[in-house]
């Protein structure tokens, strides 16, 4: 019997700045579409772009919510939140806390008219998961899904903040585990630490994220080694920052950088402020590729580029497009400040190098680095996907 699925999540195509932090959702979506009902509500914000996926919207049911004018916000508000990210994440004060009456008054004009059996909320924004409360107590019946994309109290290791983080998880992280569900955890890590603070086991599910199948690849080619061409070009697939205090800090690659014969190229909607960036013969910035050829344009580099420069972030770190990295069997680089979770599957799976810059020279990473290293293919890919992984979801909905 087909059942009724409420996804509710903060951004969704075209009013997202990248499709990396919304495709797990979107994915999730189009393995239940074809037996299920499915909604979806998200915030609506300024306009981006469909990201190559406009076609595949017009077969999901989307209502989309104005989000509150964050131009609104006072120069103070803004100064606090540039310095003290990691403690308004912990709080959930963050892209959709202004939102959470019209997501509960929206959510529940769709339970009242599409009779839902399921919600599924995806975090962060972890301001989402207060709604989980209201929810269950107007409609006790509806299953509650909490989907973690990264982490919330787990997420952040400093000292600093161990006394916040204790309170809000205590208070209110463990009761929205315990009103909920299911829990379906993006990494490992997250799955650890989930099973650590929630009393029901066995209601705490590992779904990591995975390449998707629709994209398009290349057929495998032997690359040609060529005394003429010395360059090596990396490849990096998202959001990139030149904010010192972001968790993927532009400055650490270039203030470690001493050899010209490498090449950066960025692709994504990143806003890059300082023009010696801009400016820099090293670095090429490109803007958003449609999603379903991303994986060819990663065929075309030598290495393709993880980098996470927050230290009390970095233990849970294993972004979406690792797996699309994967999938294109290219040489993998993951550039931390701190051991990462996909630092060690490169590690493992033999796929790249793991460079922990805490630990490490960067300097002397990049001065060494060769165009052709070993590179281990034979991996089981499949357990890579996101359609094996998305089963987990598809049974569980059964």
């Amino acid at each position: 019997m087909n059942k009724n699925i409420l996804f509710i999540t903060s951004q969704f195509p075209p009013f997202t700045i990248s499709i990396g932090g919304v495709i797990r959702v979107f994915s999730f979506i189009q393995s239940l579409n074809k037996k299920n009902n499915v909604y979806v509500l998200s915030g609506k914000s300024n306009f981006h772009g469909f990201l190559g996926i406009k076609n595949l919207l017009k077969k999901i049911n989307i209502k989309y919510i104005s989000n509150s004018n964050k131009n609104k916000i006072n120069f103070f508000m803004r100064i606090l939140y540039y310095f003290f990210n990691n403690f308004f994440y912990l709080v959930g004060v963050d892209g959709a806390f202004a939102d959470k009456k019209k997501y509960l008054r929206e959510s529940l004009k769709i339970i009242k008219n599409k009779k839902i059996d399921y919600i599924v909320l995806s975090g962060p924004p972890f301001s989402l998961f207060f709604l989980v409360k209201d929810l269950k107590n107007k409609h006790p019946h509806i299953k509650i899904i909490l989907d973690y994309r990264d982490g919330w109290t787990s997420r952040i290791e400093s000292k600093i903040y161990f006394p916040l983080k204790y309170i809000v998880e205590k208070y209110y992280e463990s009761f929205f585990l315990r009103k909920s569900n299911y829990i379906l955890c993006a990494t490992k890590t997250i799955f650890k630490k989930i099973k650590l603070i929630n009393k029901n086991k066995n209601n705490v599910i590992l779904l990591t994220n995975g390449f998707s199948n629709l994209q398009k690849q290349k057929k495998d080619k032997k690359k040609l080694k060529t005394k003429k061409d010395k360059k090596i070009n990396i490849g990096y697939f998202g959001l990139i920052s030149d904010n010192k205090f972001s968790y993927r800090d532009i400055n650490i690659i270039y203030d470690n950088l001493k050899t010209n014969n490498i090449i950066f190229n960025f692709f994504g909607n990143s806003i890059i402020k300082n023009k010696k960036f801009l400016n820099y013969e090293n670095f090429s910035f490109f803007e958003n590729i449609d999603y379903q050829f991303t994986n060819s344009k990663m065929q075309e580099m030598d290495y393709l580029l993880i980098l996470h420069t927050e230290k009390s972030t970095a233990k849970e770190v294993i972004t979406g497009k690792f797996y699309e990295y994967l999938k294109s069997k290219i040489p993998i680089i993951v550039i931390s400040e701190g051991q990462t979770e996909c630092g060690n599957i490169v590690k493992n799976l033999g796929v790249g190098y793991d460079v922990d810059y805490s630990k490490i020279s960067l300097s002397n990473f990049f001065l060494e680095l060769g165009k052709y290293p070993n590179l281990n293919k034979k991996i089981n890919l499949k357990i890579f996907s996101r359609d094996f992984q998305n089963e987990k979801l598809v049974n569980l909905i059964k």
